[in-house]
């Protein structure tokens, strides 16, 4: 983690366990999703200038509460950054191939991916991933 702390916790959805008995719909036309959404804040710790670089599934929320990419922030020594939600929807029937997958004990079919790199301005070699 190096210079850069990562406070993570879940937000949102939470799962839910299917029950015996329990009807699902039928999601034939793939109109149906669900929102997973992992929630994460940096927090330069060092006493330099950090530069954060966000790809993949990172977004962060506009003044009008939408979604757009996360892409590059700069911290000061001692501050946060805004909320970066890790963040895809999914369909029903995605979630039910992930789910088959994961039975036989296969790779997931549709996944979440981000990558977040922190580099401050010395050229040593380090990036803190």
């Amino acid at each position: 983690m190096g210079a850069t702390g990562v406070d993570s916790s879940r937000h949102a959805v939470q799962p839910v366990a299917a029950r015996p008995g329990m009807a699902l719909l039928r999601d034939e036309g793939q109109q149906y999703s669900l929102v997973l959404q992992q929630v994460l804040v940096l927090e330069n710790l060092s006493d330099r200038r950090v530069e954060a670089r966000f790809v993949g599934d990172l977004v962060v929320s506009d003044e009008e509460r939408r979604p757009r990419a996360a892409g590059v922030i700069v911290l000061e020594p001692g501050e946060k950054s805004e909320k970066v939600y890790l963040q895809r929807d999914f369909t029903i029937k995605e979630f039910a191939e992930n789910f088959t997958a994961k039975q036989a004990g296969a790779e997931l079919l549709h996944r979440v991916v981000g990558t977040v790199t922190v580099e401050d301005d010395r050229d040593n070699g380090n990036t803190d991933r």
